[in-house]
């Protein structure tokens, strides 16, 4: 995904200021989410999951927005961590909390039929079963992008706000390669998802 300028292949909408209007935020929201992703590519595990949240965002804004056919901002991210923080707990341990609305339930919603229930927690371990070539045993039925969403929600929100969490976290042995996976796979799939809606990346 080098270039931010895309078309729509045919004449998906017919009306040519809505479909300017809503190229013109997905290639600013695409825009956005690359320069956090260059960034995120040359830090350290000290600030990368941030990074790699910011990124995924907006990667995953724009593409709701593209498959809704109209620009729009999501304001919540639609996650939380709040109530689920033990000092006990191993990272693997640690939840994160769904809300009815926001960011990540509008993305999940792009691949299923129904909303996750709010208050639905999911562990770090169980959301790492989602990705492909972790080895974590599949337990949870979400989508892998969705996942990911949720796992560099929950990677930043540590990585911020618990840094003596973070200190030992960073350092755990999966972490390196969901990284290498993340950075790679979610991005790319954007890229063909939106392939798959009609735009064409030039």
């Amino acid at each position: 995904m080098e270039s931010s300028i895309y078309k729509l292949q045919g004449n998906t909408l017919t009306d040519s200021n809505e479909e300017n209007n809503l190229l013109s935020y997905v290639c600013f929201c695409l825009e956005q989410a690359r320069e956090f992703l260059r960034l995120s590519g040359s830090s350290t595990p000290l600030t990368k999951p941030h990074l790699l949240f910011c990124s995924f965002s907006l990667f995953a804004k724009a593409f709701i927005c593209a498959k809704a056919g109209e620009p729009r901002d999501e304001p919540t991210h639609g996650l939380t961590t709040r109530g689920t923080r033990e000092e006990t707990e191993s990272l693997l341990e640690r939840e994160v909390v769904v809300k009815e609305k926001g960011l990540f339930q509008s993305f999940h919603l792009c691949f299923a039929d129904s909303q996750i229930k709010s208050g639905t927690r999911f562990r770090l371990r169980d959301l790492l079963g989602c990705i492909d070539g972790l080895g974590f045993p599949k337990v949870l039925e979400l989508d892998e992008p969705s996942a990911h969403l949720a796992i560099t929600f929950l990677l930043s929100m540590i990585c911020r706000y618990e840094p003596l969490r973070w200190m030992k976290g960073k350092e755990e042995k999966w972490m390196k390669r969901y990284i290498e996976i993340a950075e790679q796979s979610f991005p790319s799939f954007i890229e063909e998802a939106l392939r798959q809606l009609g735009f064409k990346n030039e």
